[in-house]
């Protein structure tokens, strides 16, 4: 028998081509019992290999058998009489023993001779040896001799003259463990073209650790169409082989409607690991009991794939707290809540899209069957991949669709596709929508089609009026892969996600204003210009691509009496109207030309922007508002005298240049957390401002007017007050005496949640700060609610800040014991700022590193052009700081450096000074706010006896 082989392969890495590997001498069977074994296998359909006498020539055993062996799945031995006379018989037990420490199945038939006689080496066997220790080495005779041992300990067959059982019988025995053990071991199709599957099965196989004892069960969880499946069963076939048993259950979702479809699981899963086809199960109860009975004591590896309720689990598995040491069992599943049912311990895998990478490979495979685009195709191929966004799914069932077509036909399909999904697609990732109960699927649809990129915190106020219990539906639907949230908080979905969403709504109606919603602009137009409205509408974007102004029919509101959301952008209405929906949640209409309508309560409201208007009047009462957004609004002269908002959150004025006074604040105004009044005419801020206790942020930089702060909440955690030029000496000294208090309170302050907002103003940085978020986002932009931040004018450096020292350079050192001091505060005063005419300002970053490991980002600010003459003063959690400290190797000395770096390619500035306060061990003293503290100014001082570990790398 011919071979083609590779030379230096081996066992352990090459695929398996024969089933059967069979070994044997060939004068004692190879015309009785081996060939009557050989035909059997071959009747079974079993691919065999048998050598024929042409091999089998000279002392040493050939190269071709020797690839035969590395590549079969399992090796029959048949030890007879003479078989140990053979060196060519020996040293093929020596290769296939080292075989089956990587896989490989040794089924051992001794043919008329005893195992005894085989593991002591007596008889024929013991005579063969002695003879070959005349004419070989020593050494080799005992790597025979070993070989013969170790194959008598496997569990095998065993056929003597005279016994109960027939050749015939016994063969039939062989070929059912063959069977049974092909079965288990057969690898999965795993796909045609898998590109970026070695990666995530090799992440899986680092959580499953098969070499560490003790159960493992792992979840791996993501969106549909992901590749879940197909990961899990790479990661089978990588890993069956070093198991007992395994067996991987398709299909668990679709077969557990029943309870016909549970029981027939339960069968397939016992018959596939026990071999046992026979085996039928009554009910399903029973079914459970006799899966932990016959399995407890298997090493086994399970994968139950697509699973979707944690009941299915349960009717497989009963508890899952009785599998054998040293198993593994794994889920796939679009829901992460149903792995709660694995235990608390249980691991848990995230499938992720595919890079821009791995999505062109994939695709190149499917349309042109090489990993790369023919140079024509390659722009409409790039809108097609961007359109898949990572997903596999759509990029196999695309680029299969395209394969072999012309560029215009790519061009049409995707203009198709834009408009109209796939249906093979939309199949496939609605069976999550499904699976939803009506209010999850509501909050589905409202983020679908509204809510994508909006704040999670946001839209959870709106819908909670809207009775959707959001909180709950939010979270199922994070936990089905349907939506996700962002370290800013942001809600956000798959491309093709958000269009099945939209699909489902369109498919409501052929007429849009019988949907739900309606988004699109050329939708709303028609609606509202011929007055269509219905009572079913309960959502709508009029969002024009430019400014257009547009005349309505009536009243054209007014038919949409279940309207909840109104979103309108860049349209301007020619007539004035009497009538908005009494229901309204949410609306948002900058520049919105007219009064209220005197049809309209808002009662409802949760949210209204309406900046950049010229018709604010302020009587108006709200019940339930939530966010009031009046930015830029250039004729707003007053407020009414005593704000009374129990439920604002947000409150913006930013920008309201005639507005010179701010109303007294009620004392049950207890949960504002964000007041922005930049830009505003404001002159002072009343004593009342103390009513507000959940006050975090107050913005009032270039208020150029304002003159008096009599004092700011207790809590408060962020104040930018840059460029305020009329604020009297006296405000500026109080203020920067409160936040003086604020700091040194240390941990008592750290307990509140930070607005997404304060993190807007980085996000300008764009590219230059793409190598700081990546830092910051490891540890301290994570979870940003301790960071307490305060800009304030002047020039001066108040006293309980003040120092000895002169500050040199970009950099800090002091040094701290095994504790970090709960007061740590760094400050900054600038002087001029110069920022390119060209550039919206320019970043400045602030770092900390410990004992030399990497550096670590704290905070940063946009220093611009208005920002000259400030003070810039800001802490961290004591909490923080002390894990950062636990994490560098601490010791009793510990050697801490804060530098600063900027992005001076867009300004420059001057740093008149700056330093950190914090009570450290080089130069201890008692803090007070009237005396000055132990402070640390950036010096050309070294000091030589500290004992710095080498520079290390880390992540946080």
């Amino acid at each position: 028998m011919a071979l083609q082989i590779n030379e230096g392969g081996s066992c352990s890495t090459t695929r398996f081509i024969y089933d059967v590997f069979l070994s044997f001498r060939g004068e004692d069977t190879r015309y009785n019992f081996t060939s009557h074994l050989y035909k059997a296998l071959c009747d079974k359909g079993f691919n065999t290999f048998i050598d024929d006498d042409n091999l089998q020539k000279g002392e040493e055993i050939s190269i071709e058998l020797l690839k035969a062996i590395e590549l079969s799945m399992i090796s029959i031995v048949v030890f007879s009489e003479n078989f140990a006379s053979s060196t060519w018989c020996l040293n093929e037990l020596v290769k296939i023993l080292e075989c089956k420490n990587f896989g490989q199945i040794v089924l051992p038939v001794f043919y008329k001779v005893n195992p005894s006689e085989v593991r002591k080496q007596e008889g024929k066997f013991g005579i063969a040896l002695t003879k070959h220790e005349e004419k070989h080495n020593k050494d080799k005779v005992q790597s025979w001799r070993a070989a013969l041992t170790k194959a008598t300990d496997l569990v095998g067959f065993s056929y003597k003259d005279g016994c109960f059982e027939s050749e015939t019988q016994i063969i039939k025995r062989i070929i059912k463990e063959i069977s049974s053990t092909k079965s288990n071991r057969t690898q999965l199709f795993v796909a045609k073209y898998p590109v970026g599957i070695d990666s995530r099965v090799e992440e899986i196989e680092l959580l499953l650790d098969t070499k560490s004892n003790g159960v493992r069960m792992l979840g791996i969880h993501g969106l549909g169409g992901v590749g879940k499946t197909t990961i899990a069963k790479a990661a089978y076939n990588r890993i069956f082989n070093q198991f007992d048993r395994s067996c991987f259950l398709e299909n668990v979702r679709e077969k557990s409607w029943t309870t016909n479809g549970i029981i027939q699981l339960q069968e397939t899963l016992l018959s596939m690991i026990l071999q046992d086809t026979y085996l039928k199960v009554d009910n399903v109860p029973k079914g459970i009991e006799l899966i932990m009975d016959r399995l407890c004591h298997t090493r086994l590896l399970l994968i139950l794939d697509d699973v979707d309720e944690s009941i299915h689990i349960e009717n497989l598995l009963g508890r899952c707290d009785w599998f054998s040491s040293g198993s593994r069992i794994i889920i796939t599943t679009r829901y992460k809540q149903v792995l709660t049912t694995l235990g608390k311990d249980h691991l848990a895998y995230e499938v992720k899209k595919l890079n821009q990478c791995e999505a062109h490979e994939l695709f190149s495979w499917h349309t042109f069957q090489m990993n790369k685009l023919g140079e024509d195709y390659s722009k409409v191929a790039k809108q097609i991949i961007h359109y898949a966004n990572g997903l596999p799914l759509a990029l196999t069932i695309i680029g299969s669709d395209l394969c072999g077509k012309s560029i215009d036909k790519w061009e049409n399909a995707l203009e198709k596709y834009k408009n109209i999904p796939h249906k093979k697609i939309q199949e496939k990732l609605k069976i999550s929508y499904d699976g939803l109960d009506k209010t999850e699927k509501d909050i589905f649809l409202h983020i679908a089609c509204f809510f994508k990129g909006f704040e999670k915190d946001y839209v959870t106020n709106i819908l909670e009026t809207c009775n959707l219990y959001p909180r709950d539906g939010i979270c199922k639907l994070i936990d089905k892969c349907l939506i996700t949230v962002n370290q800013w908080g942001i809600l956000s979905m798959h491309d093709l996600l958000q269009q099945m969403g939209r699909e489902i709504v369109q498919q409501e109606s052929e007429q849009p204003e019988n949907r739900s919603r309606i988004w699109c602009y050329e939708d709303a137009y028609e609606v509202l210009t011929r007055n269509l409205g219905s009572d079913k509408l309960q959502a709508m974007i009029l969002h024009s691509p430019k400014p257009i102004t547009i005349k309505l029919q009536s009243e054209p509101f007014e038919r949409m009496k279940n309207l909840k959301f109104l979103l309108v952008k860049n349209v301007h209405i020619c007539e004035e109207f009497q009538y908005l929906p009494n229901g309204l949640r949410l609306l948002e209409w900058p520049g919105f030309p007219f009064s209220w309508p005197s049809k309209y309560c808002p009662q409802k409201l949760v949210a209204l922007n309406m900046g950049r208007s010229n018709r604010i009047r302020m009587e108006t009462i709200f019940k339930q508002l939530w966010k009031w957004d009046l930015a830029f609004c250039d004729s707003l002269q007053n407020l009414p005298n005593n704000l009374r908002l129990k439920s604002l959150k947000e409150f913006n004025l930013s920008g309201c240049f005639k507005l010179e006074k701010f109303p007294n604040v009620h004392p049950e105004m207890k949960r504002l957390k964000n007041l922005d009044l930049s830009l505003s005419g404001i002159r002072g801020l009343p004593s009342s401002i103390g009513y507000l206790t959940a006050l975090e942020s107050l913005d009032i930089q270039n208020c150029k007017q304002l003159q008096q702060i009599l004092r700011l909440p207790q809590f408060i955690k962020r104040v930018e007050a840059s460029n305020c030029p009329s604020l009297d000496a006296q405000s500026s000294s109080r203020l920067l005496n409160q936040i003086g208090e604020i700091i040194c309170e240390g941990e008592r302050s750290y307990i509140f949640v930070d607005p997404p907002s304060l993190l807007s103003r980085y996000l300008f940085l764009d590219d230059t700060d793409k190598r700081t978020l990546k830092i910051r986002g490891d540890f301290f932009c994570l979870d940003d609610t301790d960071n307490r931040s305060f800009r304030v004018p002047g020039t001066e450096i108040p006293r309980w800040l003040n120092s000895k020292h002169q500050n040199v350079g970009n950099s800090i050192s002091f040094c701290v014991g095994r504790k970090f001091p709960n007061v740590f505060a760094v400050y900054f005063a600038f002087g001029q700022v110069l920022e390119l005419s060209s550039s919206p300002g320019f970043g400045f970053w602030v770092y900390l590193s410990i004992n030399g490991f990497e550096k670590v980002w704290i905070n940063s600010i946009s220093l611009r052009r208005y920002a000259s003459d400030t003070v810039w003063i800001f802490s961290r959690s004591h909490l923080k700081l002390q894990k950062l400290l636990n994490e560098s190797n601490p010791s009793d000395y510990n050697h801490v450096e804060v530098t600063y770096e900027w992005d001076n390619n867009n300004g420059s500035f001057e740093l008149r000074r700056w330093g950190v306060n914090v009570e450290c061990i080089c130069c201890p003293q008692k803090y007070s706010i009237s005396s000055s503290m132990a402070l640390t100014l950036a010096d050309n001082d070294s000091d030589s006896d500290l004992n710095l570990p080498l520079k290390k790398r880390r992540k946080y």
